[in-house]
């Protein structure tokens, strides 16, 4: 009894520390990968923070506060780098970033199109035991966006917001994450058989209803929003995992006697 107690209180320390790790701030920096149309609305920056925009000279430009950020008073020069220095959302600290700017395009008044595939295998999903994410068996579906062509110029500045059942489920395709002409997928799922301690269960089993929202920094309202509809079912003789498992997978080895694996 002694030692499995010490290998609990172990346990529970290491997965402390490794939660801890894994806890980071989930909006990363803005580190747009293609230039931005010269005529944007705004380039992004943490509310209530200064931030500025120096030219390849090293000047500073001449900026006016905007929505969600900051926009130049005079167009930059199309093609040469210029340097973005905003206060990051994680920790309030400044934060250098090189952007270039492109040709002017329209503001996008249409999303895309989404496109659902349903998956049975493995998902990747956060938790606090080991690494930052697990693989667990699931059911699921798989969302692709395909940006309307209106839209691909402005994916750079582009935020999505996956929304199930009235609740923020994914918030990865943030400002600067996503290059132009790029696709991008989310995945959904609900858990088959065994969850792994510290492991987040995804969705619970049956139908559901989201939709996508997508916002480009600075303007004044989201796009349309993508709605689905998508059914998480195991497959027969798996069943959706009603919580963690046991210590070093004794539970799971003994749920799995008796039934196939999943």
């Amino acid at each position: 009894m002694r030692t499995l107690a010490a290998l609990l209180a172990l346990t529970a320390a290491i997965a402390t520390r490794r939660a801890e790790a894994c806890s980071g701030c989930a909006y990363p920096k803005f580190t747009p990968r293609a230039p931005l149309p010269v005529n944007l609305p705004a380039l992004p920056a943490m509310p209530g923070t200064p931030a500025t925009l120096t030219g390849p000279d090293g000047g500073e430009v001449t900026t006016e506060a905007a929505p969600e950020g900051i926009h130049p008073v005079t167009p930059p020069t199309q093609g040469v780098p210029y340097t973005l220095t905003a206060h990051w959302v994680c920790t309030g600290e400044p934060v250098d970033s090189t952007v270039t700017f492109g040709p002017p395009a329209p503001l996008p008044q249409s999303a895309g199109t989404l496109t659902q595939t349903a998956r049975t295998g493995d998902f990747q999903t956060p938790t606090t035991a080991g690494s930052c994410t697990t693989a667990v068996r699931g059911a699921g579906a798989e969302l692709d966006l395909t940006p309307s062509t209106e839209l691909e110029p402005w994916l750079p500045l582009t935020r999505a917001t996956l929304v199930v059942g009235g609740e923020a489920i994914d918030q990865s395709l943030q400002y600067g994450t996503s290059s132009a002409s790029s696709h991008y997928r989310f995945a959904l799922f609900t858990v088959c058989g065994g969850l792994p301690a510290g492991a987040s269960p995804g969705l619970k089993a049956g139908k559901h209803h989201g939709e996508l929202k997508l916002h480009v920094a600075g303007m004044s309202e989201d796009l349309p929003a993508l709605p689905f509809d998508v059914e998480l079912e195991c497959p027969p003789g798996c069943s959706a995992s009603p919580g963690p498992l046991l210590l070093l997978g004794l539970a799971a080895w003994l749920s799995r006697r008796g039934r196939r694996e999943c």
